[in-house]
Parts: structure tokens; sequence; C-alpha cells
């Protein structure tokens, strides 16, 4: 009874299996053809366009930090200004930025010193705080993330037909590039530039938050500002308010941005758990349909190599089709990356050189689904993600419920939140209360607000 059933269960998943996989390498062919008319379109007219406000937190040196905001600074667009945001004005990168500003007078620009936040993801309360008092001939809003490195062409696009009718918001991606050959590293490009060759033609998708642009009377008509207050995702959340009114979220690849990473294993688990995590709670259909999807596959594929190599072994004929089903599973992923690879090369011409990164995408498809797996299995438990320094606790409907914060250094101490401790929450790492310190942390937090208030959000025309 029970070899039944564990038979009826395995072949479910290898005929589903092959269904996910027929299908999503028909899709990602259909994507590839859409990315590649779409690079080959001339970069839109300049002339009509409206005022756009381009919104960069930022926290910390990363890795091309000058490139990436000179990249910013430096856009093909006749009529845009750029934001700042950081947390606090002793921020490493605010030299840089105050560097940058200077080298680029011509460009209007400003910087926000946000404060720390208290109830919600420092990200969202910095871009709460970035778009609370615009400029009144602002009309586009667009939010970037400071580890982007976009093409000169990327405004125009980002911006082009924003105020269409029932167009919420357009969007780009990144496209992951390995800053070396470990093997965390060239997981995580794999698996996230997997995620990037689905995008393609459609009105249906979600928010990046790292290139994403929305027009004002949108933003302030569908109430994004409002719906930022106490959560942790500013994308989802906003990809949420937007399909709420019945507005489109349109996927442009010419606005997918170059980011280099350099994982271990600790940084990569980290990143891609708390990726999946904000998903169940900010796009819970999302996250089952992917947790469904990956499970089976791999219980498909793993199921039938294995499965097939003990049937082999006892002698059953049959086992012998188990074994070619893989085989024919791993083919068709192997034929999914060599699609991915020329949409890669389509977006970046750089991406011939990674030629370790290509081939491991192609060849290591097996591996990249087992920690996919297990990151997905692991996002299903627990409520705390790290992010940045800063571990929060997530409750029901992705509410913030607790901040705790890492020692960095002397003239910024840890602290939490006065209130209960959310169990599961007490005893984490990141967890600590202000106990010494006190007083550099009050003169701390007066020097921070002394900057906001004398001139913190500067202009650099």
């Amino acid at each position: 009874m029970l070899s039944t059933a564990f038979i009826i269960v395995a072949v479910t998943c290898i005929i589903a299996s092959w269904i996910y996989s027929i299908a999503f390498l028909t899709l990602v062919v259909e994507n590839h053809r859409f990315w590649r008319v779409h690079q080959k379109k001339p970069a839109p007219s300049t002339h009509t366009y409206p005022r756009a406000n381009v919104i960069i937190p930022c926290k910390g040196m990363e890795h091309q930090l000058r490139e990436n905001l000179t990249a910013f600074l430096h856009q093909d667009h006749p009529n845009f200004e750029i934001t700042f945001v950081v947390e606090r004005a002793t921020d490493p990168a605010v030299q840089l930025i105050r560097n940058l500003q200077k080298e680029n007078r011509c460009i209007k620009t400003r910087l926000v010193v946000a404060g720390r936040t208290e109830e919600c993801g420092q990200k969202v309360h910095n871009l709460r705080r970035a778009t609370e008092d615009l400029p009144i001939d602002v009309d586009v809003l667009v939010f970037a993330d400071s580890d982007a490195n976009p093409k000169s062409t990327w405004l125009r696009w980002i911006v082009n037909c924003i105020g269409r009718e029932n167009l919420g918001a357009r969007t780009g991606y990144r496209w992951m590039i390995p800053k070396n050959k470990k093997l965390p590293t060239l997981l995580g490009c794999t698996i996230n530039n997997a995620l990037a060759s689905f995008l393609g033609r459609g009105k249906h998708y979600l928010v990046w938050g790292g290139s994403w642009a929305v027009h004002r009377n949108i933003f302030d008509a569908v109430g994004i500002r409002e719906a930022w207050s106490g959560v942790l995702s500013d994308d989802l959340v906003a990809s949420r308010a937007l399909k709420t009114a019945k507005l489109e979220i349109e996927f442009e690849p010419q606005c997918v941005c170059t980011t280099m990473v350099d994982f271990n294993w600790y940084t990569l688990t980290e990143f891609m758990r708390r990726q999946l995590l904000i998903g169940r709670r900010y796009s819970p259909l999302y996250w089952v349909g992917s947790l469904v999807v990956v499970v089976t596959s791999q219980i498909g594929f793993w199921g039938g190599l294995l499965g097939g190599i003990c049937a082999v072994s006892a002698g059953y004929s049959i086992g012998y089709w188990a074994v070619l089903s893989s085989v024919g599973l791993y083919l068709l992923g192997i034929a999914r990356a060599v699609v991915r690879q020329n949409i890669g090369r389509s977006n970046d011409h750089t991406w011939r050189r990674y030629r370790r990164a290509r081939k491991f995408d192609m060849f290591c498809g097996p591996l990249t689904g087992v920690v996919t797996a297990v990151m997905l299995l692991a996002s299903a438990f627990g409520n705390t993600i790290s992010w940045r320094g800063i571990s929060y606790f997530v409750g029901r409907g992705g509410r913030v419920l607790l901040v705790g914060r890492k020692l960095e250094s002397a003239q910024w101490p840890i602290d939490t939140r006065e209130g209960p401790v959310p169990p599961g929450f007490k005893g984490h790492p990141h967890h600590r209360t202000v106990t010494a310190n006190a007083t550099v942390t009050r003169e701390s937090a007066k020097a921070d607000a002394s900057n906001r208030h004398s001139g913190g959000d500067s202009k650099v025309a």
C-alpha cells in the first residue's frame, strides 16, 4: 500500500515536472524575443517628458557605489533631479555623495537624512521621508537602489508612457554579475537571473524596488506612501496598492540594471530567506505557487533519478524510464539556461566575460533547484528578518512589530523599541537593549536631528 502511494506521488511529480519544464522553456524563449526586440528599439524622445525625481536610498559603502551613483547622475535625460536618502549624517556614503554633488553641480540633487526607523523597515522609512515634501514641479517619482548600475538611457525608458491610462507603474529588474567565482556567488547569480528571464510581455508583474517609476498623481491617489506605514517591503506593498486600484504594472527590459554581488554562504542564505519570507508575508499567492512548483519539480527530478536507479538495481525495467525522464528534465534545464545566456548578453555586453558563471548556470541546474527548494521551505518558518544590520519581527499582514539593531560602532549603539518582545525574537543575536553608551546614543540622535533641521536636506544646483 505504501509503495503504491509512493509510486503514484512520484509519477505525478514527474509528469508535473515535465509540464513545468516545457512551459517554462516556452516562456523563456518568448521572453527572449521580447527582450531582443526591445533592445533594438531607439531610446524614446525626450522632448515631452515630465520632470522626474529619482530617489535613491543609500547605506554604507557598497560594491561600485561611486560607479553606480555616477551612472544615475549621468542619465541621458534633460529634466530630472536626484534625491539621495541616508539613515544618518555619519553614514560612510555621505562623504561620497557630497563629493559627487560637487562634481555634478549641473544636476539638481539633494541629500535627505531620514533618521532611524521606529515602526517600519529602514528603507521604507527613508522613502517615506524622501516623498513627504516633494518639489511642486515633480511629475514622476522614480525609485532605484544604490547597488544598481543603470544604462545611460535607463531614465528615459523608465518614465516612458508614464501617465498613460490604466498604467500604474513601469518596472525593471536586476541582472546579477559575480564579483568572484565562489560557489555561493554563482548560486545567487543563477537563481536571480533565472527569475529575470521569466519577465516579458504583460501587465501583471510586481514592482521591483530597485528600478521602477510611478506618476506622482497615481502615487498620491493610490496612497502608496500611506500604505508604506508600518511595513517592511516597499515594492510588494506598492504593487498591492496598484493592483487594488486595478492599475497595470509594465515590465521594461531596457530598465534592467546590473548588480555586482559577492556572496558567502551566510549572506546568500540570509538574502534568499529574507526575500522569500517577505514574499510570503506580502505576496502569499506568489510564494505558495513558487513553493509548489519548485518542490514538485525537485521531487520529480530527484525522485525519478534516485528511484529509477534503485528500481534498476532491484531488477525492475521501469526504472530505466524514470532515469531517462530525469535526464530529459536536465536537458530541458540546459536549454532554458542557453536561452537565458542570450538574454544576459542582449542586456549586458560584458556578460560574455563571465564564463564560469555562464557554465555554472547551464550545467548545475539540479544544485540550484535544491538550494531554491531548501530556502523556500526555510522561509515557511519564523518571522524575523535581518537586513543591513537591523532585525525585524514581521507579524501577520506584514506589519513590523519590533525593530532591533546590531552594534555598529560606539557612535551608533544598538537599540530596540520599547514594549514586549514577540515570541521567537528574544534571544535573537541582533536583539539587544541599550544599557551602556546611552549618553552616546542621545548625543548621536541630537547630532542627526540638528543636521536635519539645519540643512540636512541639502541641495546642490
